[in-house]
């Protein structure tokens, strides 16, 4: 009498498996997770300029390589006269960012939407041509 093991599994499936969650880590998330977490740091494309920061507001660095300096204002009409100046790094204009912390919760949602997305992802990845620098 024959003995059936209850999963069968092959070489080449596990190493399959094993490779698609490497990419899947590697390429640090998908499409969803990627634009939630940017939504919620608040970065925009709005950029102001060195004399028009004032008290209060937050300067960071969200690239130091490239100088990409972010600033996050201070609420208008509120009392600043207590407040520091922010150091500013040596660049002409900043960016502003608005962030809205809220959307880290959406996070768990965009998982399954990931899992999805990915054959796809994969398949635009394989097929995309080339970056020239």
């Amino acid at each position: 009498m024959k003995r059936h093991r209850a999963v069968n599994f092959s070489r080449p499936k596990i190493i399959i498996s094993f490779l698609l969650i490497g990419v899947l880590i590697g390429s640090n998330g998908c499409l969803t997770s990627s634009k939630v977490v940017h939504k919620a740091e608040g970065y925009t494309d709005k950029t102001i300029f060195r004399d028009q920061i004032k008290k209060g507001d937050k300067v960071g660095v969200i690239d130091a390589s490239y100088g990409a300096y972010y600033v996050i204002q201070y609420p208008t009409g509120k009392d600043n006269s207590k407040l520091k100046m922010p150091s500013l790094p040596n660049t002409p204009y900043f960016f502003i960012a608005r962030p809205h912390p809220a959307y880290y919760a959406l996070l768990p949602v965009t998982i399954p939407v990931d899992i999805v997305i990915f054959p796809y992802t994969l398949v635009l990845i394989a097929t995309a041509p080339p970056v020239s620098q």
